[in-house]
Order: structure tokens, then sequence, then C-alpha cells
């Protein structure tokens, strides 16, 4: 974590770049707020894979069940 690459882009964005065994991600934060809005991988094909965050809420109750796996075989 100390030896992040950080980025500003346009003053809107904060990217932070992790590298660790030949895999690259990159973290994006609101340059003003510094919430979590995304980030951007690429898988094994070189294929880059970019996820947004948006209508985010905070400090809500979730039903505990929600992020349940279904068991494996």
């Amino acid at each position: 974590v100390n030896n992040l690459k950080e980025k500003t882009l346009d003053r809107s964005h904060i990217i932070f770049e992790i590298e660790e065994n030949d895999n690259e991600i990159n973290v994006f934060f609101d340059y003003k707020t510094f919430n979590l809005i995304g980030w951007q991988t690429k898988d094994i094909y070189q294929n880059l894979n970019v996820t947004y965050l948006s209508s985010i809420l905070k400090n809500q109750q979730v039903d505990k069940n929600l992020f349940t796996l279904p068991k494996q075989n």
C-alpha cells in the first residue's frame, strides 16, 4: 500500500494503480469526497474490465442473506 502509484484525472478522479504477480488493478476515488467509485482490471486475455459504482447509499441496513453464496457440491 505504501508504494501505490497515484494519478489525478481532471481533478475529478484519484486513481491508484496496484500491481502484484503480473496482475494490475486501478482503483478510482472521487476527487472531492474520496469515495470509492470504481475499479479497472485486465483479464487473462488482456480484455479491459471497468466497474463503476453509481446510486451509492451509505450506512444502509442490509439483509444478512444478501451476500450468501450457494453451497458447493
